[in-house]
């Protein structure tokens, strides 16, 4: 892939959990996991800390980006938009 030839509508968010304790990782994880499986989120982990949420016209974002950003402002996780900066391959 060299270019991006049309936008697909979707954003991903990417958050990294800050927090070293294994349990409370382990906690915020499932808490993340169970919200997206129920309201239809997708989701990837890279890692153990670093989590992609898919953004897509339609998708039902509000309870997953709420609690996450209750840990952004708690300084429990960084986070980002992936469309940020252009596509580089």
């Amino acid at each position: 892939m060299t270019e991006v030839v049309e936008r697909s509508g979707r954003h991903v968010f990417r958050a990294l959990l800050t927090i070293e304790r294994e349990e409370e990782v382990a906690a915020i994880a499932a808490e993340v996991n169970a919200i997206c499986a129920r309201t239809g989120v997708l989701l990837e982990w890279s890692e153990v800390r670093l989590v992609a949420i898919d953004v897509s016209d339609g998708a039902d974002t509000a309870d997953v980006l709420g609690y996450l950003a209750g840990l952004a402002e708690a300084g429990r996780l960084e986070w980002e938009w992936s469309d940020i900066g252009p596509f580089e391959a």
